[in-house]
């Protein structure tokens, strides 16, 4: 009895402490590395996704995104990615939250939640294009892509978290595809925090 039940105790207790080492904990406070993916996030509220039909992506923050010149073939492939940003965010939202029975919309301006809805904005903080020719040539890091982008969840209770993450590309293809690439995972990171939080 005693051998089960210092188990039972040496299992728990590496519950605990895993817990502690991915900093995993599911409840309202600031948190960094949060389920072991995320750089940071300030939990208000911890949601259940389930207690919601709509998450609507407003228009993303660009002004602290540094424009390359009109000359710069950077340029038109920023341009474009970060138009189609908001519709990248959106379908990989709805496939990682696929069988929720959610629609994810894109408001075309800043809105207000309405009854039902969780409202998701995201800002860029920065955005580094980096260098293809680098990365092609060099390697080892050199020339590779970095986006960092904040943003916060709120309803009609006023907000519900806030994060951020910082995510580096080391992929070959041209700008416009690894900006898209970059979307998508942030895509999935978002729909990842509201996975976590049904844990």
């Amino acid at each position: 009895m005693k051998k089960a039940i210092l188990i039972i105790s040496a299992i728990l207790c590496c519950g605990v402490l895993c817990a502690k080492k991915h900093n995993t904990p599911i409840a309202t406070g600031e948190y960094k590395d949060w389920c072991n993916y995320l750089d940071y996030i300030n939990i208000n509220k911890v949601v259940n996704i389930d207690n919601y039909k709509t998450i609507v992506i407003l228009p993303i923050g660009q002004d602290k995104v540094v424009w390359p010149d009109k000359d710069d073939n950077q340029y038109p492939a920023l341009k474009k990615a970060l138009a189609e940003a908001p519709s990248v965010f959106q379908e990989q939202i709805e496939k990682e939250l696929k069988g929720k029975n959610i629609e994810v919309k894109v408001a075309g301006s800043d809105v207000s939640p309405k009854s039902g809805e969780i409202l998701i904005k995201l800002n860029i903080e920065s955005l580094d294009m980096g260098n293809r020719a680098l990365r092609v040539w060099v390697g080892f890091g050199a020339g590779n892509q970095s986006i960092e982008i904040s943003g916060y969840a709120s309803d009609t209770s006023g907000k519900c978290f806030s994060f951020k993450q910082k995510r580096y590309s080391v992929k070959y293809s041209s700008y416009e595809k690894i900006l898209k690439s970059g979307f998508k995972e942030f895509g999935e990171d978002i729909a990842n925090i509201f996975i976590n939080m049904q844990k």
